[in-house]
């Protein structure tokens, strides 16, 4: 592996991507040249949180998944460590491999949780990559026309990536996105194949019960009754908002959510036993709850990402 020198190594860590693409012009150093310890620039860049860098290195085909031989860190590691989002997602894009081990048997996303980076750890679990949804986005095989309309691949995509399971959230997203509203009907089928495909092809049961949530908002959103499309949803949200007199419990958010848990389909999910024991647990007797007592949303959040709201 060639060695990068000093220089531009330091003008990597600045962040300045214009010094760092005429750098690259006017020397013959490979894109993914290491450092004496076996850093490479886009390792460097990462633990900066020099984003903008990290997208011009990965452009130039940067290897996203080479390690750091002493201890097996790989740049999506060193940006979790960082705490930077941005340069997570841009290396996770770019076919960065999550599941890879450093030399203490730790994931990117356990780093980041170690360290205190709940955001990132999130962004890391909750990962979907853009070419999965593009796929249903063109016809294949006899298909006339695709499942899913490109139009609104950007937006549902973001959706689909959020870490944010809150019904209400989801909500205004799909009020401030009308497009999802307006094709749900061609959405909702899709979402239901990840949720199928997550289980049981990817394995990645956070995933299929995170899109099982987000397809049951969907269909709640889109639940034909009087009023315009605007209306509906804001009775609709002001609805899951209502707390119980008594106690200022979360009653309707929390049976929306238990009934999409019940509606999810494959019981046999690992996440599924130790949610429903724990939501069974939670006192529902009017007039127990305490201010930031146990909810539905809460159990879901700390199974599905590990991290307490």
């Amino acid at each position: 592996m060639a060695l990068a020198p000093k220089e531009l190594i330091e003008i990597v860590e600045k962040g300045n991507v214009d010094e760092v693409r005429e750098y690259l012009a006017a020397h013959s150093t490979p894109v993914d040249a290491v450092d004496q310890d076996g850093m490479s620039l886009l390792m460097h860049a990462s633990f900066k949180s020099k984003a903008d860098v990290c997208k011009l290195l990965v452009a130039r085909k940067a290897d996203v998944n080479c390690v750091v031989p002493e201890n097996g860190y790989t740049a999506l590691m060193f940006a979790a460590v960082a705490g930077s989002t941005d340069c997570v997602r841009i290396l996770l894009e770019a076919g960065s491999n999550a599941s890879k081990l450093n030399s203490i048997n730790r994931t990117a996303a356990q780093l980041a949780a170690f360290v205190g980076n709940g955001a990132v750890a999130m962004t890391i679990n909750c990962f979907f990559p853009r070419s999965s949804l593009d796929y249903y986005s063109v016809p294949h095989g006899v298909e006339k026309q695709a499942k899913l309309p490109p139009y609104v691949v950007p937006s549902l995509h973001d959706l689909l990536n959020s870490a944010n399971i809150h019904p209400v959230h989801i909500l205004l997203y799909l009020q401030a996105n009308a497009e999802l509203l307006h094709e749900s009907s061609k959405i909702s089928p899709v979402i239901d194949l990840l949720v199928e495909k997550q289980f049981k092809e990817a394995h990645s049961e956070v995933l299929s019960v995170k899109f099982h949530l987000i397809a049951s908002v969907l269909k709640f959103a889109t639940t034909s009754s009087s009023g315009s499309a605007g209306s509906n949803l804001d009775s609709r949200i002001k609805y899951l908002l209502q707390f119980r007199e008594q106690d200022g419990f979360p009653l309707n958010l929390d049976s929306f959510l238990r009934q999409s848990i019940r509606e999810y389909p494959y019981h046999q999910c690992q996440l599924i036993a130790p949610a429903v024991r724990a939501i069974t647990n939670i006192n529902m007797t009017p007039g127990t709850y305490a201010k930031g007592g146990p909810t539905t949303l809460k159990v879901l959040h700390s199974i599905l990402f590990g991290i307490q709201l």
